[in-house]
């Protein structure tokens, strides 16, 4: 018996145009057709290899996103600092939801996890507008909101009364006007500037500290101290404040940074940035 050898054959089939080449077998009429089957093993075969991977790849976004929130962190403080801002950075804080435990590291189709920077423990509207000013715009106008003036204290008087920066009312209530003096208002040569200024004060001829003092009533100042009169307060009209660190381009450039720090920690190897 003579048996017909298979043959490929190349056809072509044209669908808008182009011609695609399609591989056909012709096989021997007498043979019988072979059928194939591929079936899945029973059960969930990769299951321990699916929960394996979510749980490595949610842990190492968890630690990434931490590290990139308390690196930006950190770059915003030492961005202040060098802008003598050194009080305002401290309020500057950094969360995660590794740090607070909010990871769910069953499912990687549902993965979401973050770093976050924000600010904290600002109880002092001249703090909170203090950072307003410095970080959130680029230029501030402040004017002042009581009275006409906005007083900025100088270096000749205490820079606190207890806890409290100094201001014309808490030098006053303070009772600096009974160990130093009274203000007393005092114009300048321009509209938009005063002072305040106390009169009859003695202050120490040696030092880096005046250490001001009231004239005593005999008129005359004690040994290595000065009769002088001083300026307490530089009185303004409004003035205004341009930014001087911006957090937002920070959190951006760490941003960018994230997927180098999320290989870092599925490689185990470290970044230098």
């Amino acid at each position: 018996m003579i048996h017909k050898v298979p043959v490929v054959a190349t056809r072509f089939m044209r669908v808008h145009n182009v011609r695609f080449p399609i591989l056909s077998l012709s096989t021997p009429r007498l043979a019988k057709p072979m059928s194939w089957k591929i079936e899945q093993p029973g059960g969930d075969a990769l299951g321990p290899f699916r929960r394996t991977l979510s749980k490595r790849v949610t842990l190492s976004a968890a630690r990434a996103t931490d590290k990139a929130a308390r690196l930006t962190r950190d770059d915003i403080r030492t961005t202040m600092r060098a802008q003598r801002l050194g009080g305002l950075s401290r309020t500057i804080a950094s969360t995660s939801d590794l740090q607070k435990g909010r990871i769910n590291a069953a499912d990687l189709s549902r993965l979401d996890v973050g770093g976050f920077v924000s600010i904290r423990g600002v109880k002092s509207p001249r703090t909170a507008g203090a950072l307003q000013s410095y970080l959130d715009q680029d230029v501030t106008n402040i004017a002042p909101v009581r009275g006409q003036w906005l007083a900025f204290p100088t270096t000749s008087i205490p820079k606190k009364v207890g806890r409290r920066k100094i201001t014309p009312a808490l030098y006053r209530a303070g009772g600096l006007e009974q160990k130093i003096g009274p203000l007393q208002f005092v114009k300048s040569g321009r509209p938009a500037v005063a002072y305040l200024v106390v009169n009859d004060v003695t202050i120490r001829t040696g030092g880096k500290r005046l250490n001001p003092r009231k004239l005593p009533k005999r008129g005359t100042a004690s040994k290595g101290r000065a009769h002088v009169s001083i300026i307490a307060f530089v009185l303004v009209r409004a003035t205004r404040r341009s930014r001087r660190a911006d957090p937002r381009q920070i959190a951006e450039k760490w941003a960018r940074r994230l997927p180098a720090l999320l290989n870092q920690e599925l490689s185990g190897s470290s970044t230098t940035f």
